[in-house]
């Protein structure tokens, strides 16, 4: 179902009897409203409510030239497909309005509900995928077996300092032996150093 008004006595800002989008939908879900203004006076507002065919080519929002930033710049939607926008639209549960939007983000029909519903079990990657994690961590252990100090070269900035306190809380709750290393900032710069190394051994 669309509806549309005209006329000028519906002003942008301050108008007499504001027109709820619910009213005019007849209750139904509001899945896309586009709005035109020109001279700071809304001439026209249409709403497309459930149920309706999606206008694939719309614009999310028109605004007037008068609402532009002050660069001149406009916000130009990436390009997308549509026959992924809508199968997003089907699988995930969202108006064509969002779909799209995903869709030009790179996300697909089978990404879509984690993209959308994020959680860090699912973000973080599997860490056998680091270089050399593997064997590193086969070293660790070996050196945890047998009694071996091992050290780790910490960062003074918020992770650096949280990941080496959660290695040393690891290697005491298993009854390794751990040095950790944290470097100064302002004495030794950014990264490992020999004399790093040398106090580490």
């Amino acid at each position: 179902m669309n509806v549309s008004l005209q006329g000028a006595g519906i002003g942008v800002l301050g108008a007499p009897r504001p027109v709820k989008a619910a009213q005019i939908c007849g209750k139904e879900d509001l899945t896309h409203a586009r709005i035109s203004a020109r001279s700071g006076r809304m001439t026209s507002i249409s709403f497309q409510c459930a149920g309706a065919a999606p206008d694939e080519d719309a614009p999310v929002l028109s605004l007037p030239p008068m609402l532009l930033p002050a660069s001149g710049r406009r916000w130009v939607l990436r390009g997308y497909d549509a026959a992924t926008a809508r199968a997003i639209g089907e699988a995930a549960g969202v108006p064509f309005e969002i779909a799209r939007l995903l869709a030009a983000r790179g996300q697909t029909a089978g990404s879509a509900a984690d993209y959308l519903n994020p959680s860090l079990k699912r973000a973080l990657p599997d860490p056998s995928s680091l270089a050399d994690m593997d064997a590193a961590a086969e070293r660790l252990a070996a050196g945890i077996m047998a009694g071996e100090t091992c050290g780790v070269f910490g960062d003074y900035d918020v992770d650096g300092t949280c990941g080496a306190a959660i290695l040393k809380l690891y290697f005491d709750a298993v009854g390794g032996r751990l040095e950790v290393y944290l470097p100064d900032r302002l004495l030794e710069g950014y990264g490992p150093t020999i004399e790093a190394f040398r106090a580490l051994k």
